[in-house]
């Protein structure tokens, strides 16, 4: 069977990931990886032995390439989409699908005129605790949702090493967009209205003009959510994030805790949590739900089938979090677009 051709846009640390996993996948051929860092894309290429460049017209341009996953930092996700869209490229495109809802309904406009399928990477979806809790809200077990909570946050270095972008986003648009699915995807409902408060304060004195931390309450149709996010974790922190999400049901419980991944290390000065269920090497072979999404596209594309995650669904996303923003700067309710 012949192999479909992908590329990779950004290839930072989550572009990596999506390199790795065409890399091995023997479904296709990783064919060039794209970075505006002309040492990193030559990294990257020469470690998952493909082609390399610092121009996405070159994947553009090439007939070849079915499959291109969009990695670039999140507020410059619209450009490098359309392009490939509107080449008849079929796109996977790392969460959030923009920072404005402007640029999400631009890239969703051009996916549907090229005709390209389009899907954005949620990859919580597949997070097997996060499966179950739907297997068994859907089954009834916990009788209807009526409230839910929820923690997600990152180590400080996440904010002052990892990204030189980091003053252009935010914990909310970096880390909210996972919580905010896994809540409408549990629930099937849609958010109606946002209050949220934050701080500025740790990061900006460390010349990072962007929140430390953000709490929000949704209003749902029929339910309701309180989500917090932070980016200023202390370095002593033992796992590299907190996550953790509970739903409230008329007739039961559930309780999420993935903070501590079920393996500690105490050494010689470190005591550490390592996040190991979202990927990792076992045998040689790429194990976990980060890479599930990546092969899941690959097969939608495959057997021309949709994606489980809808264009729509990653709209709406971005639309809440917008508002998340909005009541922020504003200090009042801010209402959601459905």
């Amino acid at each position: 069977m012949k192999k479909i051709k992908t590329a990779v846009v950004g290839v930072g640390i989550f572009g990596e990931e999506h390199a790795a996993v065409y890399a091995e996948d023997e479904r296709v051929e990783l064919a060039i990886v794209c970075d505006l860092n002309e040492k990193r894309a030559k990294e990257i290429g020469k470690k998952y032995n493909c082609s390399w460049t610092t121009k996405t017209g070159d994947i553009a341009t090439n007939k070849e390439i079915e499959i291109v996953s969009i990695a670039t930092p999140d507020f410059v996700h619209r450009d490098a989409a359309i392009e490939m869209a509107s080449s008849g490229k079929h796109i996977i495109v790392e969460k959030p699908l923009a920072t404005t809802v402007q640029d999400a309904e631009a890239i969703i406009s051009a996916a549907k005129k090229a005709k390209v399928k389009l899907m954005v990477d949620f990859h919580n979806r597949w997070n097997p605790p996060f499966v179950r809790a739907k297997e068994e809200i859907e089954k009834g077990n916990i009788g209807k949702p009526l409230m839910l909570s929820g923690k997600m946050s990152d180590r400080i270095e996440v904010a002052t090493k990892w990204f030189k972008w980091s003053g252009k986003s935010g914990p909310h648009w970096f880390l909210f967009p996972h919580l905010i699915d896994l809540i409408c995807w549990l629930t099937g409902e849609k958010v109606l209205d946002v209050y949220a408060i934050g701080k500025k304060e740790v990061l900006k004195k460390a010349g990072i003009d962007t929140y430390d931390l953000v709490q929000a309450m949704l209003k749902l149709e029929n339910c309701f959510a309180t989500v917090e996010t932070s980016w200023i974790l202390p370095s002593t922190w033992p796992s590299l994030i907190e996550f953790n999400l509970s739903v409230h049901g008329t007739e039961g419980r559930i309780d999420i805790d993935l903070t501590d991944q079920g393996l500690r290390i105490s050494g010689k000065n470190v005591y550490n949590m390592p996040f190991i269920s979202g990927k990792m090497e076992i045998y040689d072979r790429t194990h976990g739900f980060v890479p599930m999404p990546i092969k899941h596209f690959i097969g939608c594309v495959l057997k021309n089938k949709e994606p489980l995650v809808k264009p729509e669904e990653a709209l709406l996303n971005v639309r809440i979090i917008e508002a998340i923003t909005k009541s922020l700067q504003k200090g009042e309710v801010s209402f959601v677009k459905t």
